[in-house]
């Protein structure tokens, strides 16, 4: 658990509210499963055409 407060404390950083590490602690260390799939997510998955 002290991991997982120390990596959502340095994906925080940055951040100047405290809400805004708590919120990156319930994300790291919550295990959530229902979460929206990145914007960008499928636009990866798509290959450029080259001609």
């Amino acid at each position: 658990m002290n991991r997982a407060l120390q990596e959502a404390r340095a994906r925080a950083r940055g951040y100047r509210r405290v809400e805004n590490f708590i919120a990156m602690a319930y994300l790291v260390a919550g295990k959530l499963t229902h979460l929206p799939t990145p914007p960008f997510a499928e636009m990866a998955l798509v290959p450029h055409k080259t001609e």
